[in-house]
Parts: C-alpha cells; sequence; structure tokens
C-alpha cells in the first residue's frame, strides 16, 4: 500500500472517529448522562479550618473541573509555586450527589517538597445543575508520609459556562 493511500485511510479514520463522539460533554464517558450533570468547570469559593469548629484558617477561590468519565483537575489562587494543580476521581451518589477525591503535592518557598493533601468532597448539586454546595476534608501529610493533620470546611461552587 502506497504512503499516500496509508494517510488517507489514516484521515478518513480519524475523521469518521470524531463525527462519532458525543457532542456534549454531560454524554460522553462511561457515566450515564444524569451522573455527568456535574461535568464541567466550576469556580468555587472554599473556606477551611478546623474540623473541631472555630475561626476560618484560610479562604482561597478553587478551579474545579469535573471530566466526563468520573476524573477531576483542580487548581486554586494559592502561590503556583507552593502546591501542584490537584488530580483526582469524582463519582455520582445518586440524585443531585456527588463525591471526589483528589490530590496535590506541596512545595515550600525553597522548593523543598513539602508533603501532600488528599483532598475529599461531597457535594450536592442545585437543581438546574449551575450551583453546588460541598463539605470539604482535607488530610495532610509530611513529606515522610506520616500524618500532619486536617482541616475541614465548606465549598461553594457554580458552574462556568460559555456564554
Amino acid at each position: 500500500m502506497s504512503k499516500h493511500c496509508i494517510a488517507t485511510s489514516l484521515l478518513a479514520a480519524i475523521a469518521i472517529a470524531g463525527a462519532s463522539m458525543p457532542s456534549h460533554a454531560q454524554n460522553a464517558g462511561s457515566a450515564s448522562a444524569p451522573a455527568n450533570r456535574i461535568v464541567g468547570l466550576w469556580l468555587a469559593d472554599v473556606a477551611l479550618g478546623s474540623c473541631q469548629g472555630g475561626p476560618v484558617f484560610v479562604a482561597f477561590q478553587g478551579l474545579n473541573t469535573y471530566h466526563a468519565g468520573g476524573t477531576l483537575s483542580d487548581t486554586n489562587n494559592t502561590p503556583s509555586a507552593l502546591r501542584s494543580p490537584g488530580h483526582g476521581a469524582w463519582k455520582h451518589l445518586g440524585g443531585n450527589s456527588y463525591a471526589s477525591r483528589f490530590r496535590i503535592f506541596r512545595v515550600l518557598p525553597s522548593g523543598q517538597y513539602d508533603g501532600h493533601a488528599d483532598v475529599r468532597t461531597t457535594i450536592v448539586l442545585d437543581g438546574p445543575g449551575s450551583t453546588y454546595g460541598s463539605e470539604v476534608r482535607a488530610r495532610n501529610y509530611n513529606p515522610d508520609g506520616s500524618f500532619r493533620g486536617e482541616l475541614c470546611g465548606v465549598a461553594d461552587g457554580t458552574r462556568i459556562d460559555v456564554e
């Protein structure tokens, strides 16, 4: 078979595969469309403090992308030199409820690795799926893997859509 025929066949296969892909993210991936209501980009206002109650220690904005099929990406407006992007997974619990878990790696200003955080959330979407409320629990670990401490709090998210 000539190089031209191979290239033409490859381009045709790519075009057919692209045409068969779902046009809406909520319909893509392995989860059913109702489960995928969370799929998309969300801006969240996060407030964390002691899990025993008391004042908020830290408040920030985060961006979470829930991908069809159950993975997620996270970042926030804390200095990016001090933490990695977060990567994790989400699952549908039923109705408007979801759970997620992701990990971030922390770095000291000197560039030295400072351990990681294991962040878990429970999320409840509103009826139209344009906002959510979430409980957040972040377990922090030292570079050697030993437990450092835990922060708890809430996040209120708003879907970011193309208008």
